[in-house]
């Protein structure tokens, strides 16, 4: 068999692997936890023998997802703090945590719910934190984020854009983007910059509310 005829066998297989893997999060997102190998290959357009090729289990599939996005924070993570620009490099990460929580929208619960996944994702926190705080605390000598600010405030920050992103998604999914700037601005308040998103109508913010309170009564999804 000639390297021509394999390579195409290899890209189908990686097409085939990425599009289960975003139909993984997809049905996580809708179903939580408790959907099959059978909903992912139906989301995926694929038999369910494809995804038992790559992963022997849920579990195994899971734990790859997770495993796939920390590595992917952690060099988001690196590139920041390489940054030249300490507020910028802090501000260039809160971006990239939100839009990776914007695009996997079943993060949550995937972290909550799989109690091996929750001390891995301390563990990882636990691992960044020295960095983050070190970025902080350039940023802060350098006077462009206020002297009060923790690192503590900073996963605070996190976790209200998470919310902000699971209530905005179903009206604009880009609409996270402006109370990121809020939430920047609100680092170093001398600053005022533009919000680039137009603000929601107040018929969006009766949703969000209503999507919110939905989400409360199922659970917290």
């Amino acid at each position: 068999m000639t390297n021509s005829s394999v390579r195409p066998l290899r890209r189908d297989a990686e097409a085939n692997l990425q599009r289960v893997l975003e139909a993984t999060w997809r049905v996580l997102a809708r179903q939580g936890l408790e959907f099959s190998m059978e909903d992912v290959a139906r989301e995926a357009g694929c038999g369910v023998g494809t995804i038992y090729r790559r992963f022997e289990s849920k579990e195994a599939l899971l734990q790859h997802q997770f495993d796939a996005l920390r590595t992917k924070m952690a060099e988001v993570v690196e590139t920041a703090i390489r940054h030249e620009d300490a507020v910028a490099g802090l501000e260039n990460l809160l971006a990239a945590m939100g839009q990776a929580m914007a695009d996997n929208h079943g993060l949550r619960d995937l972290i909550s719910g799989v109690p091996a996944l929750r001390a891995d994702m301390l563990a990882a926190r636990r691992a960044l934190r020295p960095a983050i705080t070190g970025l902080l605390e350039r940023a802060k000598a350098a006077g462009s984020v206020r002297a009060d600010v923790e690192e503590s405030d900073l996963s605070v920050i996190v976790a209200m854009l998470a919310e902000v992103i699971a209530i905005t998604a179903g009206v604009d999914p880009q609409l996270w983007r402006r109370y990121l700037r809020l939430l920047l601005d609100g680092l170093h308040p001398a600053t005022a910059r533009p919000l680039g998103v137009p603000a929601p109508s107040v018929r969006d913010v009766t949703r969000m509310v209503q999507i919110s309170k939905a989400r409360q009564r199922g659970g917290g999804r």
